[in-house]
């Protein structure tokens, strides 16, 4: 049986609202290019890591087309 955790006691605090919105506005950013990828991944337009790197080394090597 698992472990519950002890929660800690419900903390407020006053914060700047630009910092805030700054704050939000990062997280966001990183929400939304996360989104992005998982449609792009989902529409086949992502590359496998092998394949790319097997380019590099073949335009390293002047084997490229």
């Amino acid at each position: 049986m698992e472990k519950q955790r002890e929660l800690s006691d419900p903390l407020t605090m006053r914060l700047p609202v630009d910092l805030l919105k700054a704050y939000l506005a990062a997280e966001g950013a990183d929400v939304l290019s996360l989104v992005k990828a998982r449609e792009e991944y989902a529409a086949g337009l992502t590359y496998d890591l092998e394949d790319i790197l097997a380019e590099v080394d073949a335009i390293l090597e002047g084997k490229a087309a």
